[in-house]
């Protein structure tokens, strides 16, 4: 994911079919600090909207202004097994929807206009 260089990587984008995504959405900001979600679920998300531009590490070189929720709260298991929960705004919003995306089997560009 770092040497890419993305922001986060989906199971099933290296041919693991579980529903498992590691991101990280501001190492390129600061200190690398990765989060593995697994089994994530979709608490929320706000009806407000933010347009970015988007990289996908299935389609490289190119990026798509995608619209999601400006903000999503999720539920997950760490890779201990224990339940959390967290909110998710900005970049990680836009991120983490990224990924649920891939586990559903939906690429950027079904998202695009």
């Amino acid at each position: 994911m770092y040497a890419a260089p993305g922001r986060g990587l989906a199971a099933p984008q290296v041919g693991v079919p579980i529903r498992l995504f590691v991101m990280d959405p501001t190492w390129r900001d600061g200190v690398a600090a990765p989060l593995a979600l697994a089994d994530p679920r979709l608490l929320w998300a706000s009806e407000e909207t933010a347009t970015l531009e988007e990289g996908c590490l299935s389609i490289p070189g190119r990026t798509f202004a995608v619209t999601r929720p400006a903000r999503v709260r999720l539920a997950w298991r760490d890779l201990d097994g224990r339940g959390r929960e967290g909110a998710f705004e900005g970049v990680a919003a836009a991120a983490v929807q990224h990924e649920l995306d891939h586990l559903d089997g939906v690429l950027v560009t079904d998202r695009t206009a």
